[in-house]
């Protein structure tokens, strides 16, 4: 927002760059002496620091479209996106572009805040919709597409391949939770390291897809993404007697305060090899091959159903609905997405969304594979409502694993959540 606030003391107005004047109708016509022909101004919130590869890509942008647009990039604040885009756009004064989560936009297109992006997809005989992979659902609402992709997010598991082999361990295509447990079974016992870490920000990962993999078995995605499910149906209950088998045999780096443990220490602990596999998200791939000394594998998040299911979302990029200059933004995103941007994407480790680009990559080819099997809609039971995830991070596991907790209690909290988000609606 300061950034934002920043745009605004400098060219009059806020992130468009128009000043009180240029509203004026007498205002219209250029004052004397100025360039009529100046680049015309669009801001893209979405100078993404966390991806090498946007350093080259927006170096790029801006000098291809030198001389036609003066393409003003401002640094994703994560933490803050959501409150960002929405007081943005509030204001009237939005920036023309932001990246958002495609997945993540229902209660802004709910508010009529949100461009749709399907005309521009299906023109030219949908010219541009061809150039995407399926990645482009998560961006979809009914029959509109409100938000496009840039590369794949999901949850999977970092593998040290060497430790693998040193315990005997081959690890089914379609692995479920029993299988999960004795392959840390026998990590454990013919290596004698832990066989699983996750950060306590990634812990998330083990309740969250367990729960989205059996609903996807029992055929209830639909009513788990709509609230309509009861805590007290066994299907919870399912998940949370397998997360205290995972806990009643320390498997869990570092044992004691392994909910506790953070995201550096975890990846360390693996590159060291006092681990053998962390839950992690997809788009971490080039760090973990970079910093690993041993041959790493990307393996699925394990079945607590019947096949492989666990939420899939994206990176991506948005239009406000009151943007300044919409058509110019599409014309930046078409741009972003298009094979020759996203192969520089895809070169720093990224699975992109473009279907033409090549990998060289092998773990990115293996992510590829795994994103098969994400599920992009309806979006997961977390996903819906903010205190429920708020819920399944911060409480869930340590009160199943910490406090010795039954699982009633965990039952009457998540009821208690889900009644009151029922209310919201």
């Amino acid at each position: 927002m300061t950034a934002l606030v920043g745009c605004a003391k400098d060219s009059g107005n806020s992130a468009t760059g128009t000043s009180d004047t240029a509203k004026k109708p007498d205002a219209a016509k250029p004052p004397e002496g100025s360039t009529s022909g100046a680049p015309k101004k669009v801001v893209l919130y979405g100078d993404i620091k966390e991806f090498p590869s946007f350093v080259p890509m927006l170096e790029k942008l801006k000098a291809d479209f030198k001389g036609k647009y003066d393409i003003q990039t401002i640094p994703v604040d994560w933490g803050n996106l959501e409150k960002v885009v929405k007081t943005g756009i509030a204001s009237g004064q939005p920036a023309d572009i932001y990246a958002y989560w495609p997945n993540n936009l229902k209660t802004m297109i709910d508010s009529k805040m949100v461009t749709d992006l399907t005309p521009y997809l299906d023109a030219n005989g949908g010219e541009w919709r061809k150039q995407f992979t399926s990645m482009l659902d998560t961006g979809k609402y009914g029959s509109q597409t409100y938000g496009v992709p840039i590369s794949g997010v999901f949850p999977l598991i970092y593998a040290n391949q060497d430790l693998l082999d040193k315990a005997g361990v081959k690890i089914p295509d379609n692995w479920n939770w029993e299988q999960f447990l004795d392959t840390l079974k026998q990590i454990k016992e013919k290596t004698g390291v832990y066989p699983f870490g996750a950060a306590n920000d990634q812990a998330i990962i083990l309740p969250r897809e367990g729960l989205q993999s059996i609903g996807e078995a029992q055929n209830k995605l639909d009513e788990l993404s709509k609230l309509q499910i009861p805590i007290a149906d066994p299907m919870f209950t399912k998940m949370l007697e397998n997360l205290k088998k995972l806990n009643d045999n320390d498997y869990w780096y570092p044992g004691k305060g392994a909910l506790t443990i953070k995201r550096d220490e975890e990846q360390s602990a693996f590159y060291q090899g006092k681990v053998a596999m962390i839950g992690e998200a997809s788009s971490l791939a080039a760090t973990v091959t970079t910093n690993s000394k041993f041959k790493v594998v990307a393996l699925p998040v394990p079945t607590m159903g019947n096949k492989l299911a666990y939420t899939g979302s994206a990176d991506g990029f948005m239009i406000p609905a009151n943007a300044a200059n919409k058509e110019a933004a599409v014309e930046i995103i078409k741009k972003l997405t298009s094979q020759e941007y996203m192969q520089i994407h895809a070169d720093a480790g990224f699975l992109v969304s473009n279907l033409n680009v090549k990998y060289t990559n092998p773990i990115v080819t293996q992510i590829g594979a795994l994103y098969k099997h994400a599920i992009t809609n309806p979006p997961g039971f977390t996903y819906v409502d903010s205190k429920i995830d708020e819920y399944f991070r911060n409480q869930l596991l340590p009160k199943l694993f910490l406090k010795g907790s039954d699982f009633k209690e965990i039952i009457s909290d998540l009821e208690a959540l889900r009644q009151e988000a029922l209310k919201k609606k």
